[in-house]
């Protein structure tokens, strides 16, 4: 009876493996690929996420520089013209009294000019000067060495004309400093912004 039990056992068992067996490998063979196939796909919309979200910044921080260029732009022109209206004897007391005010809110939104001789970018580009002096109106990134150190700054130009036909150019610019960079960051949600100058 024993003998009997073992031989329908074994044979049990034979027929118990050649059914669970294929499926047990069969499953793990299908987990395996769902694993690779979910992973794949997992990855691919992070990777799209991450494109979608890098893209949108960058267009966001183009939009925020082209919109401080066309202000300095703006401020430029805005005090070339008032600097000509102050030739003109009549206008000469009010266009100097908005100018001040303009000089004073330019300074308290970090954005310096040349008219009072101050600041690093005071003496502005040669390439934008030139294209002031000749009565086009520029903006763009100015890049200045101060011993190992380099900064930034995005300026305008505009032309001033005197008088007599003397012609002199007026540099606004606004410095890519430290808290130039804390507002594109707040301004795009950002973790990191990194600027490479060549």
């Amino acid at each position: 009876m024993i003998e009997s039990w073992g031989k329908f056992l074994a044979r049990h068992n034979k027929l118990q493996n050649k059914i669970f067996l294929p499926f047990v490998a069969l499953m793990v063979l299908i987990g395996a690929l769902i694993i690779y196939v979910m992973t794949d796909l997992v990855l691919a919309n992070v990777e799209t996420r991450v494109d979608d979200k890098l893209n949108s910044d960058a267009r966001l921080i183009q939009e925020i520089v082209s919109d401080m260029e066309k202000s300095l732009a703006f401020y430029a022109q805005f005090i070339a013209d008032t600097e000509r209206l102050a030739g003109h004897i009549t206008e000469a007391r009010d266009s100097r009294t908005v100018l001040i005010y303009l000089l004073e809110f330019l300074k308290e939104n970090n954005i310096f000019s040349n008219i009072g001789g101050r600041g690093n970018f005071s003496a502005g580009d040669p390439n934008l000067n030139r294209l002031g002096l000749l009565g086009i109106r520029a903006t763009g990134l100015v890049a200045r060495k101060h011993g190992r150190e380099q900064s930034l700054a995005l300026a305008a130009v505009a032309r001033i004309e005197g008088r007599a036909g003397s012609r002199s150019v007026i540099t606004v610019s606004r410095k890519m400093d430290r808290g130039f960079l804390q507002d594109l960051l707040r301004k795009t949600g950002a973790y990191r912004i990194q600027i490479y100058h060549e």
